[in-house]
């Protein structure tokens, strides 16, 4: 039996530009693809026949930290260790971020302190502060501060 066409398998969310994946969801959050057979992670199999092969030794990494996403432009090929520490700094909510920046504008606050508070490293504090943070919605925040 053919396979049908990726593109039939993804819905594209407006919000987060995430394809997110419309097919089975393994236990871990991860989609899943049938193939001819044969079972895939549905993100590594997007990538690679938009970006080529995965290097050996990387993984890849969801930037939008969206599991059920399968856009090549949310993937990045990285070291383990790198996944694994990105993993831990994206342990706030939206509007924790939203409560970090405006802590942070008081003059209050130190970048350490909100890290400990949030339970997250500095340096994932200063990408939130800088706008340059991987959440999507904080692109959105920037643009419109910059306009005012």
């Amino acid at each position: 039996m053919r396979p049908k066409p990726l593109e039939q398998l993804y819905e594209i969310n407006t919000d987060t530009d995430c394809w997110e994946w419309l097919g089975y969801i393994g236990a871990k959050g991860y989609a899943n693809y049938k193939y001819y057979g044969k079972m895939y992670k549905a993100h590594r199999f997007v990538y690679e026949k938009y970006k080529g092969k995965i290097p050996q030794g990387l993984v890849l990494d969801h930037l939008c930290k969206n599991r059920k996403c399968v856009n090549p432009e949310h993937l990045e090929a990285v070291e383990m260790v790198v996944n694994s520490r990105r993993g831990n700094a994206y342990k706030v909510t939206q509007e924790q971020v939203l409560e970090i920046i405006e802590k942070y504008k008081t003059g209050k606050y130190l970048q350490r302190e909100l890290a400990l508070e949030y339970g997250i490293v500095q340096t994932q504090i200063s990408k939130i502060i800088l706008g340059v943070s991987h959440f999507s919605f904080l692109k959105e925040i920037k643009n419109a501060a910059e306009k005012t």
